[in-house]
């Protein structure tokens, strides 16, 4: 049970201020004590009492009480043990605890003191030390509590009132031990999104040290944060831990703590005094992530799926042209090709031949570019070959000659007739850089060979009836055999058309320009009844 106030005492009184009314605040800010006797150049023993003393000696001192209220104040002195609080440093104990340590050392004037208002009186005490006791620091609490603010006794039999104490420092000299070591790093995060850094030290030496303790982060890209540094007195054999707040970063971030624990390490100083020789502890922990804030949570998954969304892309359209290269067949451009006629004549896809070879709208193409062609879908092979036979006229593959029957001895044969060229369709016009070359023909047309068997007959300059021939001309060349075909001729002739209805102006040239057209007219009758005669 002892133990348990002796670790909570410190706790309590903490409650007791907080949810206490606001009365009893100003009645415990009224007074107050401080070393009587400080030492000179020693700004420490402005607020502690520092004595140096071997074993069996003895030092006075004294105590000064003030008085800071408008009425006079009786306060209660008494001498108590220290011990290390929760968090490693400095604390006295109550005082209904026995005293087994250096409290016992004390021995004060009196126990009680009136101070005046407005006034301070000073209490003298002795201290003397055991001869038995060994070397290192001794601590103890001188404490001054008001009468007017001690209160009543709890159900459990403890006083619990306010007080004002003050930290005595004995040191015995011999075989001082000076030491500090870290022993963890602790990282958390608060309500607010911070992150503390909490290093955690031990005294393993037996004189307290006034240890300055620094912290910093370091990100992964050696970004680093302000430095944070504070003092704080490091009991022998306690525990201590500083926590030391870091905004969190917008970004956020990977991160690692980095700490150094600086001490004086002369064992021939004491408290409040410093010689220079400056003994430091770093430490620093692993790298840890501090998680951003929303925003840049965003960010910062938004751009990582961006890139890898382009590289995907980049990939994939690389793939492409490597099995372009490897296994899509070559395609040369000719005059009139479009990407959709081409895809067509191929049975592909044109959105996905100009996916291929990178063309981009307007989908122009050159004339001799070369072009890759996938492979075709089914259905697209299927289109393909249907309309292979309907509007493609040539699609590069060899053509085998049709078998023609074997000619017959004494038959003439007719002459070899040669292929006809396929009209060519309209094609959209595309864009040319360079001049165009002649295109070869793929069917020549061969030279005309007379066939013997069929000797074409020469045509005589017959004389043209509306040259003025007379029907004996035309018995004497064999044109005519009698006169009975003339109204035949006639007819076929169209002399009735020749004949003008009406006469004609002088000046008009019109009559010069049918008689020619009637004169090509009867020259072909002419020879359709020339043609008639050989029949007859």
């Amino acid at each position: 049970m002892r133990k348990r106030l002796q670790t909570l005492g410190p706790l309590l009184v903490v409650s007791i201020l907080l949810f206490t009314h606001a009365s009893v605040f100003a009645q415990a800010g009224s007074m107050g004590i401080a070393p009587a006797n400080p030492l000179v150049g020693n700004l420490r023993s402005r607020s502690i009492f520092i004595h140096t003393l071997k074993g069996g000696e003895t030092v006075e001192d004294g105590v000064r009480v003030f008085n800071y209220s408008k009425e006079a104040r009786t306060v209660k002195l008494d001498a108590v043990d220290s011990i290390a609080a929760v968090d490693g440093s400095f604390s006295c104990k109550q005082n209904s605890e026995k005293k087994t340590e250096v409290g016992l050392w004390i021995r004060l004037s009196v126990k009680e003191v009136v101070v005046q208002p407005g006034a301070n009186e000073t209490v003298p005490f002795t201290i003397t030390v055991p001869k038995e006791a060994g070397p290192g620091e001794h601590g103890a609490c001188i404490t001054a509590q008001d009468t007017k603010n001690i209160g009543s006794k709890s159900e459990g039999g403890i006083a619990l009132g306010f007080r004002n104490a003050i930290r005595v420092a004995i040191t015995v000299p011999g075989k001082i031990v000076k030491q500090l070591n870290i022993k963890n790093i602790a990282i958390g995060r608060n309500d607010k999104g911070n992150y503390t850094v909490s290093p955690v030290s031990k005294n393993t030496g037996n004189v307290s040290l006034d240890a300055t303790s620094r912290a910093q982060l370091k990100s992964i890209f050696g970004q680093q944060t302000p430095v944070q540094k504070a003092t704080y007195p490091v009991m022998p054999g306690a525990t201590t831990g500083w926590a030391f707040e870091f905004k969190r970063p917008f970004w956020g971030g990977v991160y690692k703590a980095q700490v150094s624990i600086a001490y004086d390490s002369d064992t021939n100083t004491y408290i409040g005094d410093t010689t220079g020789q400056e003994r430091k502890v770093r430490a620093s922990t692993g790298y840890f992530i501090m998680v951003p804030t929303w925003q840049a949570l965003v960010v910062e998954i938004a751009v990582p799926l961006a890139l890898v969304f382009i590289l995907i892309t980049f990939l994939r359209r690389r793939r492409l042209r490597r099995l372009a290269h490897k296994r899509l067949q070559k395609y040369t451009v000719a005059p009139g090709d479009t990407v959709m006629s081409i895809a067509e004549v191929h049975g592909i896809d044109w959105k996905q031949l100009a996916k291929v070879n990178i063309i981009k709208a307007p989908y122009l193409i050159e004339y001799g570019q070369t072009l890759l062609l996938p492979q075709p879908k089914k259905r697209l092979r299927h289109r393909r070959a249907e309309r292979k036979g309907s509007w493609v006229v040539d699609d590069a593959s060899p053509k085998t000659p049709t078998e023609q029957p074997a000619p017959l001895p004494g038959v003439p044969q007719p002459p070899a007739v040669a292929p006809v060229a396929p009209e060519n369709t309209w094609q959209a016009p595309i864009a040319q850089t360079q001049p165009l070359a002649p295109v070869p023909q793929r069917y020549p047309v061969p030279p005309h060979i007379p066939n013997p068997a069929f000797p074409e007959p020469e045509e005589p300059d017959f004389p043209d009836w509306r040259d003025g021939a007379s029907d004996e001309e035309l018995r004497t060349l064999g044109v005519l055999k009698d006169s009975a075909t003339m109204p035949a001729l006639s007819s076929s002739w169209n002399l009735e058309a020749d004949e003008p209805t009406s006469p004609k102006p002088k000046n008009s040239t019109r009559p010069k320009v049918v008689k020619r057209k009637h004169h090509a007219k009867l020259r072909l009758s002419a020879q359709h009844a020339r043609s008639d005669c050989r029949k007859f």
